[in-house]
């Protein structure tokens, strides 16, 4: 193979070059040309991405599911030349870099015995509930801050920060994961629209079988499309047509029944697809 490679790339530009990649040299490294801001760059780029993923399994997304924003704490930053890099592999809409992790978690609280039995007495556990109730991100910075003044049967309490037993949790619509000093969190809030593209994006991957399964037809070929069975789905193949097409090397697509048709899952509805050499 590295033979025919050579003949094919090399000699048949270069007639001067040697007659097999046998009796070539072995190319001498130029560590000039070493870029290792560029290096270091693109490893982190492959730990955002890496961490994306385990965001994703974390809250049970297909990577064929866009969506809509990731975020990223890095004390290194990331230039925006990389983030359509990103974005592409996670299959994101919007990407934006942090300063830090703060807007990525949540607080929760619940009463430090030590120092919390003393203070509250018979209403301990009465307390207990209106701690667990107190906003998270808003108490942690007024705790930071000095203290929190809660109220219970109508008795107010002066907290300090040793008064809690403080946990971080993950807001609601996000999938976080962190290693190191690197943070990543994704928005797991799906709206229509994302919806629609997910549904679009694994019926191109039905069909695109379809297609390698169907005797005849090669990946260059054009082909005619026919769905049926599934009005949800046909709905959104009407809205999304062109894109359809154009990925699926479609000429035509229509509503009905053809040949060489099978019945196909798209995340939970069924449809039939005919696929056909245009």
């Amino acid at each position: 193979m590295t033979e025919e490679i050579y003949q094919n790339i090399v000699r048949s530009v270069d007639k001067n070059a040697p007659e097999s990649v046998h009796l070539a040299k072995y190319p001498v490294a130029d560590e000039s040309l070493i870029d290792a801001k560029l290096e270091e760059e693109m490893e982190l780029v492959q730990q955002i991405v890496t961490l994306g993923h385990s965001c994703r399994e974390s809250a049970s997304i297909k990577n064929r599911q866009p969506l809509s924003e990731i975020y990223v704490v890095s004390e290194l930053g990331l230039d925006d030349e990389y983030k359509p890099i990103v974005l592409d592999e996670l299959n994101i809409r919007k990407m934006e870099v942090l300063a830090d992790a703060s807007t990525l978690v949540d607080y929760s609280f619940k009463p430090q015995l030590r120092t919390c039995g003393r203070k509250f007495g018979k209403n301990l556990n009465d307390a207990k509930e209106v701690i667990a109730n107190l906003p998270g991100k808003e108490t942690y910075a007024a705790l930071k801050a000095g203290s929190v003044k809660i109220t219970v049967n109508g008795e107010e309490y002066e907290m300090t920060e040793e008064d809690f037993l403080i946990e971080t949790t993950q807001p609601e619509g996000f999938s976080t994961q962190s290693s190191g000093n690197l943070t990543v969190s994704i928005s797991t809030v799906l709206t229509e629209e994302l919806i629609e593209d997910g549904l679009v994006r694994e019926m191109i991957s039905k069909i695109q079988t379809h297609r390698k399964e169907t005797e005849g037809l090669t990946v260059t070929d054009r082909i005619v499309l026919k769905y049926d069975g599934n009005d949800k789905l046909a709905e959104v193949i009407e809205k999304k047509k062109d894109y359809l097409a154009s990925e699926v090397l479609a000429v035509e697509i229509s509503n009905g029944t053809g040949d060489n048709s099978k019945e196909w899952n798209v995340n939970g509805e069924k449809i039939t697809f005919s696929v056909v050499k245009a």
